[in-house]
């Protein structure tokens, strides 16, 4: 009877090899001719596919993330920490305990 709940994983785990890379990431690793390929394969003209190739290549150099975001800009620190405070004191409230009991309790 497990071996039912297999099948889908087993079919996946066969089918995931013939699935192409993503666009986005061979378009970040340089690869554009592929990426290029693999959206004309995915968009119905080649002109769709040179659109949305030229939209990922404008994203990744827009794209501003990581630590360089963070040590760069003093308010996105500002709110990560105010964050990070937050949940350490949501931690020391006793929220879960009561989370946890409320339903046996009430």
């Amino acid at each position: 009877m497990l071996g039912v709940l297999a099948l889908p994983a087993v079919l996946l785990i066969i089918l995931v090899v013939f699935l192409p890379n993503s666009p986005r990431w061979l378009a970040q690793k340089g690869r554009h001719i592929e990426a290029e390929e693999v959206l004309r394969m995915l968009r119905d003209t080649s002109e769709k596919a040179r659109d949305e190739l030229n939209e990922i290549r404008e994203s990744l150099k827009l794209k501003q993330g990581g630590w360089s975001l963070f040590k760069a800009n003093r308010h996105v620190r500002r709110a990560v920490f105010l964050g990070m405070l937050l949940q350490a004191m949501q931690q020391f409230t006793g929220m879960n305990i009561i989370m946890y009991y409320a339903a046996a309790h009430f």
